[in-house]
């Protein structure tokens, strides 16, 4: 897992700061994340619109869009989004709230202060991610009709030929498409590519076994390809080290 965060103050040394004490943060818990800056409210939704964001921290004071009106047209383009507002003006604290501010951070900032805001963030996204994974579905065409399968079924896709097989908890679904196509219909955030015939379900990952992975729900032993491996063991050791 890979946390993303939107940085957003028109004031370049502001956004100096924040990246440093956000990676002073993560180097504490040896999770990867990525950092996108934002000088202009423009160039912030430019940006949310391009990467699907868990947090962003907002100046409110800004040239073009006040942080208030950015964080509305965040919410709209990504409703998950946490907004955390940092800013000098704590005269907007009421309204900043008002928008559904997850929380309100005043400049300067205190270190300690910061890194309980985004430790509490954090939770919060990895509680979005369990309840989406548990309620979010994919809706697809078989033989018969159109089908939602929920993501928690989902063990992993196979590709044989030119059909896919959705392997579930209880059943097995025949859908023709390329795995390029479903790759765009599924959200990936929730899947993993580790094979050029398999596509499994992250939640699923029990542990590796050499080249294979074994699967929570199968006894089926998912094969690693040699292309894929890295990523794939990459991204096992990030589960492994969320989970402890």
């Amino acid at each position: 897992m890979k946390y993303k965060i939107l940085i957003c103050d028109d004031q370049p040394e502001h956004l100096d700061i924040l990246e440093r004490h956000i990676m002073n943060y993560f180097s504490t818990i040896e999770i990867k994340y990525i950092c996108k800056r934002a000088l202009l409210g423009e160039e912030a939704v430019k940006k949310s619109k391009q990467y699907v964001f868990d947090i962003a921290f907002l100046d409110i004071e800004m040239p073009d869009i006040k942080g208030i009106e950015i964080s509305k047209q965040l919410k709209i383009i990504n409703e998950s989004i946490l907004i955390v507002f940092v800013t000098s003006y704590s005269n907007y604290r009421k309204e900043a709230f008002d928008q559904f501010a997850f929380n309100y951070i005043d400049k300067p900032i205190v270190p300690d202060k910061f890194y309980r805001v985004i430790n509490k963030a954090l939770k919060k996204v990895n509680e979005e991610r369990f309840w989406n994974v548990n309620t979010k579905v994919y809706n697809t065409t078989i033989k018969g009709g159109m089908v939602s399968i929920k993501y928690y079924d989902i063990l992993y896709f196979e590709k044989k030929v030119n059909n896919i097989y959705i392997i579930t908890i209880d059943n097995i679904y025949k859908i023709r498409k390329s795995f390029k196509k479903l790759e765009q219909e599924i959200n990936m955030d929730y899947f993993i590519r580790c094979h050029k015939g398999f596509i499994i379900n992250k939640s699923r990952i029990e542990y590796n076994a050499g080249n294979n992975i074994i699967l929570h729900g199968t006894k089926n032993i998912i094969p690693i390809g040699i292309t894929y491996k890295d990523k794939v063991l990459t991204k096992i050791s990030e589960m492994i080290r969320e989970r402890a």
